[in-house]
């Protein structure tokens, strides 16, 4: 319990920020209608078949031995914002899963996986309206899920989650939900007014902290001076994080290279108010919604925002148009401009793909266009950012049309839209290079090398026997031993996704090593993941996959992780997460 003296200092600074703020409202959001998972109301009782129009109300009074039924509780745990038509899991996803396990899985989900297809699972498990696991377990199911979504970085859909629970909102964890979600998004008038409310119902050091940083804000030097002094004399706060931004603030000092080992949305909102800077080596330990708070607050240097900008978009936390933004706000000289194919090679990181950016966009003719764009999408594939270029050079790729002076282009283009699921417009392309095909021996490498994403993304079960001879020909101008790596990789995958692959095939690869060394999950939740999916366990099923997939995500995952996952996802129904995941693995592992 925090000393009385404290608490009646914090009182007193709780009650002169709420002078002069509005009475406050839960913020409304915007969202689809709750899905509360109850029948649907009737002009009658529950249960009863209601009267005839013309049949005559009877004013006899109810006899003693008539039943009346009633609704059944209200389950707060299962609301949700996703049903199974919008990308939820389905009502049934809990069924036959214990509690305690759900739980546990949900509290280890990894957050920071630079996966895409995982960010989406995960999210769409918690945003999932559904009857909570059977079981008992200390706590409550709803808020376990919002608490994880803020750790996956996905404040906003915290608040809407919590918004569809009746009376949720005004809790401890909703009030601090939607203070934090507007400390991240530097919206401080809204965060202090959530403060001076949370503070007088709630007994917790977060709203003594908060307070003092809106008293700050606020002008009310000589009560912060006061507040922080009987926090480190009285010991009540254990922050020194905390402590030395407030002190630094109030002070007038220059707030720069911060960081904190646990570091949360209070410390960032100070160092953004500041116009302070984080340590760049703080941003490799970030979580999430830190990273994007990060890439959007204006007062923070632009090359900070930038390199948690690029990590945020490769989550699935930030969108890819604010990431554009900021590589748009790079200045370049006139000179970096004029040669930026050379100048780009010639830089290092995010300013060399900031450059490519401004250049493709400046471009109007699509000869121009399209070799910057295969330039950059190289050099993206190079370092590891490739899915991050498609995503982010997608419009300009769509609107250059198939061209015969472009067939060198084919190859290019074609890969990048089958990697961003734009199928009918690389089937154009691919058109355009078996066209040329004949004439042009790269086209028609183009077609070879780019077959295996193509079945992975939209083929299956059958495979194309001339295509695979083909690719495996191709695939023999490499060394043997990295020809049957990636063999076995691809034909790992396939498998996994359900297709006839020819034995013949893998009979090709048996004289190589009879053992490999690979990285497999912990023996208990192997099986777990096995049982799970044995038994149709659709969520358990789900959040084991990516336990087992982990922070490394796709691109770090070996061969049987991948197929266990791919295939246990497709036992379940989750088809089109189980593609997802395997492409994401094939491009990360260069095809």
């Amino acid at each position: 319990m925090i000393a009385s003296r404290s608490r009646a200092l914090f009182g007193a600074a709780l009650l002169a920020l709420l002078c002069g703020i509005p009475a406050f409202a839960p913020a409304q959001v915007e969202t689809s209608e709750p899905i509360l998972l109850l029948p649907p109301a009737t002009d009658g009782l529950a249960g009863e078949e209601p009267a005839a129009p013309d049949e005559p109300v009877s004013e006899t009074p109810l006899a003693p031995s008539v039943e009346i039924e009633t609704l059944p509780a209200f389950d707060i745990d299962a609301v949700g914002l996703l049903d199974s038509d919008h990308g939820g899991l389905g009502p049934y996803m809990w069924e036959g899963s214990r509690r305690t396990r759900v739980v546990e899985f949900i509290r280890r989900l990894p957050a920071s996986a630079s996966s895409i297809a995982m960010h989406d699972l995960g999210v769409r498990i918690l945003l999932s309206a559904a009857p909570s696991p059977a079981g008992e377990s200390a706590g409550s199911f709803l808020d376990l899920r919002v608490e994880t979504l803020m750790a996956l970085g996905e404040h906003e859909k915290a608040v809407e989650l919590l918004g569809a629970a009746p009376g949720r909102d005004s809790s401890q964890l909703g009030l601090r939900v939607q203070t934090e979600t507007r400390l991240l998004g530097a919206d401080l008038t809204g965060a202090c007014e959530r403060v001076a409310h949370g503070g007088q119902k709630f007994d917790d050091p977060f709203w003594q902290k908060a307070a003092i940083f809106c008293q700050i804000v606020a002008g009310q030097t000589e009560a912060v001076a006061l507040g922080l002094s009987l926090l480190v004399e009285e010991g009540s706060v254990e922050d020194p994080a905390f402590t030395e931004l407030a002190y630094a603030l109030i002070g007038g000092q220059r707030v720069s290279d911060f960081a904190a080992p646990n570091m949360m949305p209070l410390h960032l909102a100070m160092v953004g108010y500041a116009e302070g800077s984080v340590a760049p080596s703080a941003l490799a330990a970030m979580p999430p919604a830190l990273l994007k708070a990060t890439a959007l607050w204006p007062g923070i240097p632009l090359e900070l925002r930038l390199i948690a900008a690029e990590r945020a978009e490769a989550m699935g936390v930030l969108e890819t148009a604010a990431l554009g933004d900021l590589y748009a706000a790079v200045e370049f000289s006139a000179e970096d401009l004029a040669n930026p194919l050379t100048r780009a090679s010639e830089m290092v990181g995010v300013e060399g793909r900031a450059l490519l950016y401004q250049v493709v966009r400046a471009q109007s003719r699509p000869i121009e266009r399209a070799e910057i764009l295969e330039r950059a999408l190289a050099i993206a594939r190079a370092e590891g950012r490739y899915g991050a270029a498609v995503r982010l050079d997608l419009d300009y790729l769509l609107a250059i049309e198939p061209a015969g002076e472009l067939a060198w282009f084919a190859g290019a283009v074609a890969r990048a839209l089958v990697a961003a699921g734009r199928h009918e417009s690389a089937n154009a392309w691919f058109g355009l290079a078996r066209q040329q095909a004949a004439r042009d021996p790269e086209a028609a490498r183009a077609i070879v090398e780019l077959w295996p994403l193509t079945a992975l993304a939209n083929g299956g079960p059958e495979l194309d026997r001339a295509m695979l001879s083909s690719w495996w020909n191709a695939e023999g101008e490499r060394p043997d031993l990295e020809r049957r790596v990636r063999a076995g990789f691809l034909f790992t995958l396939f498998d996994a996704l359900g297709f006839n692959l020819p034995e013949d095939y893998w009979d090709s690869l048996l004289s190589g090593p009879a053992r490999e060394t690979k990285t497999v999950p912990a023996p208990a939740m192997w099986q777990a993941l096995g049982r799970a999916a044995a038994n149709l366990r659709r969520g358990e099923t789900a959040l084991i996959s990516l336990l087992v997939l982990g922070n490394g995500g796709p691109a770090a995952a070996d061969e049987p992780v991948l197929a266990a996952v791919t295939s246990s996802l497709r036992m379940v129904g989750l088809e089109a997460d189980a593609r997802a995941i395997a492409m994401e693995a094939a491009l990360a592992a260069g095809f």
